[in-house]
C-alpha cells in the first residue's frame, strides 16, 4: 500500500513504512496512526551528537598519523642521504636509526607530545647527526604548535 502525504509517496508493507520516493520533510519518518509522522527523538539526536563528536576524533587522530608518517619518511631519507654522501659514518648511521626508532614510531602512531619528548632527549656532536636531530625537533614543535611544517 502507498500513503501520499505533502506530495511524497510512502511505501508501507504490512504496517511498515518501508521506503519513499521523494524527499521526506522528516528526519527519520514512521507510520502512526495510518499517517507519517516524525520518528527523530532526542535520544537520536544525542547519539547522532556522539557519533559526529566521534567521528571528528576519528579525524584528527587520521591528521597526526598521516602528518608523522610523512615526517617520519622525510627524516629517513635524510638520514639515508648523510649516510650516502659521508656525513655520517656506517656505524653513526646504524646508532642514528636505533636513536631515532623510538621517536618516529611516535610520529607513526601520530602521538606528537611523546615524539618531542624523546626528540628533546636525542644529541650528537657530529654536526650532520645534531642538525637532523634539530630538524626533527622544530618540525615536531611546529606541528604541536599547529603551525604549517616548513
Amino acid at each position: 500500500m502507498n500513503i501520499t502525504q505533502d506530495g511524497i509517496t510512502y511505501k508501507v508493507q504490512d504496517n511498515v513504512l518501508k521506503g519513499w520516493i521523494g524527499q521526506s520533510p522528516f528526519q527519520r519518518p514512521k507510520l502512526e496512526n495510518g499517517a507519517i509522522v516524525e520518528g527523530w527523538t532526542v535520544e537520536d539526536a544525542a547519539n547522532l551528537e556522539a557519533i559526529t563528536q566521534r567521528n571528528l576524533i576519528i579525524t584528527n587522530i587520521k591528521v597526526d598519523e598521516d602528518a608523522g608518517i610523512s615526517l617520519s619518511l622525510d627524516i629517513k631519507v635524510s638520514v639515508n642521504e648523510n649516510k650516502d654522501d659521508g656525513s655520517i659514518s656506517n656505524s653513526e648511521y646504524k646508532k642514528l636509526k636505533k636513536d631515532l626508532k623510538e621517536t618516529l614510531g611516535y610520529l607513526k602512531d601520530g602521538d606528537w607530545d611523546n615524539a618531542k619528548t624523546e626528540v628533546d632527549l636525542l644529541s650528537s656532536n657530529n654536526e650532520s647527526i645534531q642538525a637532523i636531530y634539530t630538524e626533527l625537533e622544530n618540525k615536531i614543535g611546529a606541528y604541536l604548535l599547529n603551525t604549517p611544517l616548513v
